[in-house]
């Protein structure tokens, strides 16, 4: 009898025979599998340790527009997006808040004037409902927020 119509490992030829090329990809698979999450919550929680975030949610819990709509106390969800931009005092923020009454989607866009002066919100909007909910501003012109591409 041929020896390859024995040998179960023949017919896969993706397999590899020597199964010690699998241990290196287990082992990565793993790493991405624990580090990517881990990566994404400790750059969440030094954001929502930023004195931006601080302020945003500052102005949302003392805005009645969000109180009547979402409710209070506010949560954060899990992930806390920011992007700074150090050359020209740029902080962009978004994330969700959870309440009694509803969930919002929060957009801040903070400036500072130079290093070491305060932030200041530039533009505030919550969007509640979805893509096809409504959308307020509690800071800035509604009609052209900053993050606009028009």
């Amino acid at each position: 009898m041929d020896e390859a119509q024995d040998n179960p490992l023949e017919k896969l030829p993706l397999l590899p025979k020597r199964k010690k090329f699998l241990i290196p990809i287990a082992i990565f698979l793993a790493a991405l599998a624990i580090g990517l999450p881990a990566g994404i919550l400790i750059g969440s929680s030094a954001v929502k340790s930023s004195e931006v975030f601080t302020l945003t949610m500052d102005k949302l819990q003392a805005s009645e527009s969000v109180q009547q709509a979402v409710g209070l106390p506010l949560e954060v969800g899990t992930i806390v997006s920011g992007s700074h931009d150090d050359t020209n005092g740029t902080y962009e923020l978004t994330f969700k808040i959870y309440g009694p009454v509803d969930r919002a989607v929060v957009r801040s866009w903070c400036v500072s004037e130079a290093e070491g002066k305060p932030w200041v919100i530039d533009h505030l909007a919550i969007g509640i409902g979805g893509r096809g909910g409504r959308e307020i501003t509690l800071v800035g012109d509604p009609k052209n927020p900053p993050w606009s591409t028009e």
